[in-house]
């Protein structure tokens, strides 16, 4: 590391470009866990390489601190506006959760919990990175502890951090290295603020005008009240067949709806966007009213349409693509995977609170928990004995292609989605390039992937999967999820994150581990995920096996990442 140092500051600029690597990830993961957008945390973790990149003549040592890269994302940060609308950020919803009630903490309680908990800092390091005295550091993390009020909270923060370990990088080396310096992300928004020309109206004179219109011509008035008052049924009309709409689908869902507001609230599982997009039409089409006396019904009618589309349930959307297949259009193909997947995974999330928070007791009986896992088959011939809202939902889940499976000794029981009959239709309607996609989807690579399939099975769907990520692209919206998978299942053969851990007591990696980290290195020449592991094992037997100035996890997550990157450059 300080010869490192040293050659950055003589100028060298691959001397620096080594050392953006070795800690980009942990700039983002910061930004990240701080919790603005992704697209953010990218941009805030670009600009404060990218400024110290251009700065490289008037570097000192002291500026290469990783207190001080934390110190410049803070100030980069400073303004961001929080995202809390990440759903499905992390593959378990425990993860997302505890994430939302991280970014709820006031950053002054936020900072020095992710910096403690999340990036292992010290006290007295967080005490710089913030220009505060120990003791108040010391008291921000025991008020955040008080806050969340959770005896398991450590733990599950080490979770979190393992999850945050396996997020795709958004951030782009190769965009640190461009001539221009931003130095604040948002600014581009302010700065494109445009003023808007104002009229003010007529008032008096439209009011006399308006008189004299009435006086004149009653005919015309009675015209106008008949349009208004018809106009207002329509839009109770178009509220009340909204709302009756999304009845039907809670109902085949086998999901109660939601107690609040009627129409406001009954879109939760889908998303804000329907949700909002609803309720302001009905407020443009008031207020249209208001000005008009009338209302445009056939765009109004239109939009309509267009969010019940938005707001249907993934059998609705398998019907619609068997009628209408894709597979000659990949960008339509993808348009409609990205949503079948958000909704699937909203659906999953639903129906594992509603099995795991209301019905615990019951999967937890002697008779259906047997070997690590509940008995399905005798769990569904009792379904006749269980309270109505949990069998509704069991039949529901069926409506919408999700079985119920479990993983030995992680979870008991779970609906998995997908049958293999519903895979095939997706694949035979859609795109081919959209394969891997329904693969990630179903419940059998979800199972293979954190389950205790076989070495044999993850090796198996790892060379799948690499096989397939030549057919997508670094614009495709699900290239996340994507990532998010290959690298977990990478990480998972490579026994990262178990336990007993990957080093010894003498903070070398353990001899058990070289061996099968040598034997997947020696797998495949034509895997790129074998390809990294060749060149990580090169870069410790240099280190004797240990590692200096970085952490191993991380140094493979970007490595694989950058080898992602190449297969998509040359996609594009």
């Amino acid at each position: 590391m300080e010869d490192l140092k040293h050659r950055i500051l003589q100028g060298n600029q691959e001397a620096i470009k080594e050392w953006v690597g070795l800690y980009i990830r942990s700039i983002e993961r910061f930004a990240i866990s701080y919790g603005v957008a992704l697209t953010d945390a990218g941009a805030v973790t670009e600009t404060v390489f990218r400024n110290l990149y251009h700065s490289l003549e008037d570097l000192n040592e002291d500026q290469l601190d990783e207190i001080v890269l934390f110190k410049n994302a803070l100030i980069e940060l400073e303004g961001l506006q929080i995202d809390d609308s990440l759903d499905g950020l992390f593959p378990f919803e425990e993860d997302n959760e505890l994430h939302r009630r991280l970014i709820g903490l006031s950053p002054e309680l936020r900072v020095p919990l992710i910096l403690f908990n999340l990036h292992g800092k010290s006290i007295s390091e967080i005490a710089a990175i913030l220009d505060q005295s120990e003791q108040q550091v010391e008291h921000s993390i025991k008020e955040a502890y008080y806050i969340f009020d959770d005896p398991n909270l450590e733990k599950k923060l080490g979770l979190l951090n393992k999850s945050n370990h396996r997020l795709v990088l958004s951030a782009k080396e190769k965009n640190i290295y461009k001539a221009e310096s931003v130095k604040n992300p948002s600014a581009s928004v302010k700065d494109t603020e445009t003023k808007v020309n104002k009229r003010k109206p007529f008032l008096f004179w439209g009011v006399g005008v308006a008189m004299l219109i009435g006086l004149l011509f009653i005919s015309v008035i009675r015209g106008d009240a008949y349009q208004y008052s018809s106009s207002e049924k329509f839009i109770e009309e178009l509220k009340a067949s909204f709302e009756q709409k999304i009845d039907d689908r809670f109902t085949l869902m086998g999901i109660e709806k939601p107690m609040e507001d009627t129409v406001y609230h009954v879109l939760d599982l889908f998303g804000d966007d329907p949700q909002r997009a609803f309720a302001q039409q009905i407020q443009k089409l008031k207020e249209q009213l208001g000005k008009e006396g009338k209302i445009d019904r056939k765009a109004a009618e239109q939009n309509y349409q267009t969010l019940l589309k938005e707001s249907r349930l993934p059998s609705e959307m398998i019907e619609e693509l068997r009628n209408n297949p894709l597979t000659e259009d990949r960008e339509q193909s993808h348009e409609f995977m990205n949503e079948f997947t958000r909704k699937v995974e909203q659906l999953t999330n639903s129906y594992m609170g509603l099995l795991a928070n209301n019905y615990e007791e019951i999967l937890m009986s002697a008779d259906l928990n047997a070997d690590g896992v509940v008995d399905k088959d005798l769990f569904l011939e009792k379904i006749d004995d269980y309270p109505l809202d949990l069998q509704n939902a069991i039949k529901g889940m069926e409506t919408q292609f999700f079985f119920l499976g479990g993983i030995k000794d992680i979870v008991l029981i779970y609906p998995q989605f997908g049958t293999p009959e519903i895979i095939e239709i997706l694949n035979q309607n859609l795109h081919p390039d959209m394969n891997v996609y329904t693969y990630l989807l179903s419940g059998e690579s979800l199972a293979v992937m954190y389950g205790s399939g076989t070495m044999e099975e993850k090796m198996n769907a790892l060379l799948y999967i690499e096989k397939e990520l030549p057919k997508t692209t670094e614009n495709d919206a699900l290239k996340d999820v994507l990532y998010n998978r290959y690298s977990w299942l990478v990480y998972n053969i490579l026994g990262i994150y178990q336990y007993p851990g990957l080093y010894d007591d003498n903070y070398s990696v353990r001899q058990d581990v070289r061996d099968d980290w040598k034997s997947f290195a020696a797998s495949d020449e034509s895997s790129p995920s074998v390809q990294v592991m060749q060149e990580v094992l090169k870069e410790l037997e240099n280190n004797n096996w240990k590692s200096t100035g970085y952490d191993i996890e991380s140094y493979i997550a970007t490595q694989l990442g950058k080898k992602v990157e190449e297969i998509w450059s040359v996609k594009n």
